[in-house]
């Protein structure tokens, strides 16, 4: 058993198609010391039964409910409440590998200050098979963190980051989409560091038609 805990984040809003995935997903990871912290975001369909349901067969589920507020300012609320060591975001839509934990852990024990830890991903359709990975070749073996500056290469899904740095930079809440490319450039600039573990998938990211970036494209690459 290992004595890092972690605080997994996840906003959820009307997302009651893959929720219930997305949360068995965090827990049945081999790794078991974390709390997950649900935000249940105004959702008007069957999203807060379902985690409901959870939170009475798993003590670590904490939930709280709120009016809708949008994703940037729920995971802002979610970090607030964290006690873990690092924050793990996790999707409502999306599925984490059932050792996702457990090999970030072996990375953490392995590697000097980590701050920010990132991974490749597969994306899944809405039945959740495979399609490829993700970013491309190039990408996920080349990265650098230069590449920022002109391409998001990271998949927000996957980052795992200290819970100390992410309570004091937090998400802007300016921005609706694009959130976490704004705060990788800010950690950047304030000298911490990425660590980008290309041997290890950890995530699936779900491409369907009502998620965000589909719905709000254009949006989104104005923020970005």
């Amino acid at each position: 058993k290992s004595d890092i805990k972690l605080s997994v984040v996840m906003a959820v809003y009307n997302a009651e198609d893959y929720l219930e995935e997305a949360i068995t997903s965090i827990l049945n990871q081999s790794h078991k010391n974390f709390e997950f912290i649900i935000v249940n975001d105004g959702s008007n369909d069957q999203s807060l039964d379902i985690i409901k349901y959870w939170l009475s067969v798993d003590d670590r589920i904490i939930l709280i409910d709120q009016e809708n507020k949008g994703l940037t300012k729920s995971l802002n609320i979610a970090i607030g409440k964290a006690i873990g060591d690092y924050c793990v975001r996790q999707d409502a839509d999306d599925v984490s590998m059932p050792e996702r934990f457990e090999r970030f852990i072996d990375y953490v024990k392995r590697n000097k200050n980590v701050s920010i830890y990132s991974t490749p991903a597969i994306t899944i359709n809405s039945e959740g098979e495979a399609l490829r990975k993700i970013p491309n070749y190039f990408r996920r073996n080349g990265f650098r963190p230069s590449m920022l500056n002109y391409y998001n290469s990271l998949i927000h899904g996957s980052l795992i980051i200290k819970t100390s740095a992410i309570k004091q930079y937090k998400y802007d809440e300016n921005f609706k989409f694009s959130q976490e490319f704004d705060l990788y450039h800010r950690l950047l600039r304030a000298g911490l560091n990425i660590h980008y573990d290309n041997s290890n998938i950890s995530y699936s990211l779900r491409i369907h038609d009502q998620q965000i970036s589909k719905a709000k494209a254009d949006l989104q690459s104005d923020c970005f």
